[in-house]
């Protein structure tokens, strides 16, 4: 389905890489850090770029400016390492489809529906939760929008996504 290039169960229209790729993080004015991939074979939809990213787990860290050895995985791929997977990951996309005020209120959005609490929400980023749980449930990102790339660097390193525009 042209109008639909994701499917549910995370098999292609996404082709993402089958082995390790480099991540490399470092700050960013607009997302909650900036993910620089390397070593990304050609035949993907993600290639050797800078991509906004954003963190979906406050149990762990990540250190910036590090070559980490990265898995990735579509953020509707029921079939990552469950440490990495939410039911609420669509709601994650669709909040990064429906982004209000500045990157801060867009973290919140994403750790509140990914239930680690507030951390700080403005009436920006309850708009962006309530919103998401009205209309996010079943959300799946078309043409034109961005998908949520899950980065695996390890089960002690601080899960992230990145954007890949559809």
């Amino acid at each position: 389905n042209l109008n639909n290039p994701i499917s549910r169960d995370g098999n292609p229209f996404i082709r993402l890489p089958q082995n390790e790729i480099t991540m490399v993080v470092s700050y960013s004015s607009v997302s909650y850090f900036l993910a620089t991939l390397s070593n990304v074979p050609a035949g993907n939809d993600i290639s050797n770029d800078a991509y906004l990213s954003w963190c979906i787990d406050l149990d762990h860290n990540i250190q910036k400016n590090y070559p980490y050895q990265t898995m990735v995985y579509s953020s509707y791929n029921t079939s990552m390492p469950s440490y990495l997977w939410h039911n609420n990951l669509s709601m994650v996309n669709y909040i990064l489809n429906h982004k209000q005020g500045d990157e801060d209120q867009i973290q919140n959005a994403i750790w509140y529906i990914l239930d680690y609490g507030d951390n700080g929400l403005n009436s920006y980023g309850w708009n962006m939760i309530n919103d998401a749980i009205a209309n996010g449930t079943d959300y799946v990102p078309g043409i034109g929008d961005v998908i949520a790339i899950v980065a695996d660097a390890g089960y002690n390193v601080q899960y992230s996504v990145f954007e890949l525009d559809v």
